[in-house]
């Protein structure tokens, strides 16, 4: 499920840049990471189902500068259900 679309993650790109500042955005699947570059987003935190196709676009475009997956946290999750 995706949670903007991409005119509302542009509008929230183009009033950051007013500010002097960027937008950081959440996102987990590929889709939404896609979403978020071609808005123009900086900084995608997470990112755990992120793909090759998502992967290249953040680099053409300069995404990956600030780019984390906190994947530690979601191992121990998954081991301690096991």
């Amino acid at each position: 499920m995706l949670t903007f679309s991409e005119l509302e993650l542009r509008a929230g790109v183009e009033a950051a840049a007013d500010r002097n500042t960027y937008v950081a955005v959440h996102a987990y699947p590929s889709a939404a990471i896609q979403r978020a570059v071609g808005a123009g987003v900086r900084c995608i935190e997470h990112g755990h189902l992120v793909d090759e196709a998502a992967a290249k676009a953040m680099a053409e475009n300069r995404t990956n500068e600030s780019f984390r997956i906190r994947l530690l946290p979601t191992i121990r999750s998954l081991a301690r259900r096991s």
